[in-house]
């Protein structure tokens, strides 16, 4: 049985079929050698096809948009004219009819619009449970709406491998989750705390999201990770302010918790090998997630707030740092079980995700014992240290992996820090000389960064 071709783009192809006539006519390569390589990629009409369906996917889905906004102003038009047998029965007919005319597509080999179809009859079964639940007065916790049409979108979503459903199951998800964190706790308030933990936690979400993963795992399907990733993030990062509700904790500063977060998504993408489609969105998120927490944490006064607060903040530091390591070795060893590096070399690519966490973790131990810290300078300059060396490490994985965007990203990082640091410290502390000493070392660590990406480059060639 013949492999699938692996994708190329069309100007790739063009570019590869050019260059196979120059090698052909310089004598490179024998004659009929040609057709053999190509053999190995897409067709070019199966390329055009694949475009092609994602184009009318596109549009497909933008119709699917404007007729259920079109349906349901037409209902609304003359709704409450209409009984409430009516309403059911238009309710129930339109989803049921709109279902089979999905899997008639679908035997018929119109997968575009089937998936479209099956769209459209997803919106429909939510919009179903919102009118139904206005028409008899059903009252109850406001996120079990959403929570039941991501139920009953899921089996779809993963039988189908409809990307628009996927997109679908995460925006449920994450309105559910968000729903049930910042307003279920209270709706549940005077219920068992096991209830009330599972309830404003939003526990059900790694359970929600598994079928996707394991699903973008064993088709390597990297866009559903694009989906879900950034999913799982939000959810996450969301979790200190359910704790913060359950622990009772007033205020509860979760930059340490958050940023550990970006530490161990870049865990899990240094897990993978490199130039691995897979690792991207794990890569992403991280380095989002990452340096967006570093920036108010390099500030003095957002370490200096924390230091002599009351017991409660105190408490709740000392959780982040417990749940910061918790999650990294959990993380670590799951990672390594899946990973097909040699530990010593896994151990090399996870140093630096291993010390952002293991420094998060430290920090926060600093912000609920003041022995540790006795001011904020401390943690400030680690803070600093760990943005700085953050970009570093990125200039460094775009050069090992010749990757631009990781590249530029280390360079646009750095050249931010030099900047904020300049406006934060030396343009009253420091004066000319501070502000100069600061830009020689941006500058330095940049040109040290071309030469080490020119020698690695000479020692490839050689």
């Amino acid at each position: 049985m013949r492999m699938p071709g692996k994708s190329l783009l069309p100007y790739q192809r063009s570019w590869l079929v050019n260059e196979l006539h120059e090698w052909e006519a310089a004598g490179l390569l024998q004659p009929g050698q040609a057709p053999a390589i190509l053999d190995n990629y897409q067709s070019a009409e199966s390329v055009s096809a694949e475009i092609t369906s994602r184009i009318i996917s596109a549009l497909m889905s933008t119709a699917v948009a404007l007729v259920v906004a079109g349906v349901l102003l037409l209902i609304s038009f003359n709704w409450n004219a209409l009984s409430d047998a009516t309403k059911l029965i238009m309710i129930f007919g339109l989803i049921i009819a709109t279902y089979l005319a999905a899997f008639s597509s679908r035997r018929r080999g119109q997968l575009p619009a089937s998936n479209a179809l099956f769209f459209l009859g997803a919106a429909f079964y939510g919009c179903g449970i919102m009118l139904i639940s206005q028409m008899f007065q059903i009252s109850g916790h406001a996120p079990d709406a959403f929570w039941w049409w991501a139920i009953g979108t899921l089996p779809l979503a993963v039988m189908l491998e409809s990307v628009l459903l996927h997109a679908l199951l995460a925006g449920l998800l994450a309105i559910w989750s968000g729903m049930e964190i910042l307003g279920g706790f209270e709706a549940v308030a005077g219920g068992r705390w096991s209830f009330r933990f599972v309830s404003a936690t939003a526990l059900a979400m790694p359970l929600l999201v598994a079928p996707g993963f394991l699903l973008a795992v064993r088709t390597s399907k990297s866009r559903l990770l694009w989906i879900y990733v950034p999913l799982l993030t939000f959810w996450l990062s969301m979790q200190p302010v359910a704790w913060a509700d359950l622990l009772n904790i007033p205020y509860f500063n979760s930059l340490f918790f958050i940023c550990s977060l970006g530490g161990l998504l870049l865990l899990i993408a240094q897990s993978h090998q490199p130039r691995n489609a897979m690792s991207l969105p794990w890569r992403t998120c991280g380095v989002i997630m990452t340096g967006s927490c570093l920036l108010p944490l390099s500030f003095y006064d957002s370490h200096a707030d924390l230091l002599g607060e009351s017991v409660e903040v105190t408490q709740g530091m000392l959780w982040q740092a417990v749940s910061i390591l918790v999650l990294t070795c959990c993380a670590f060893a799951a990672a390594f079980r899946w990973s097909a590096y040699a530990f010593p070399d896994y151990l090399r690519r996870q140093r630096f995700p291993m010390a952002i966490n293991l420094l998060m973790a430290l920090m926060a131990l600093m912000a609920c014992w003041e022995r540790l810290a006795a001011e904020a300078l401390l943690p400030t300059l680690l803070s600093n240290a760990v943005m700085l060396f953050f970009g570093i490490w990125l200039l460094l994985l775009g050069i090992r992996e010749e990757r631009g965007r990781p590249f530029a990203a280390g360079v646009l990082y750095v050249l931010l820090w030099t900047i904020i640091r300049y406006v934060d410290l030396f343009g009253e502390a420091g004066g000319m000389l501070g502000a100069s000493a600061l830009f020689f070392t941006a500058g330095g660590i940049l040109f040290a960064s071309a030469w080490y990406w020119k020698n690695y480059r000479n020692e490839v060639k050689a």
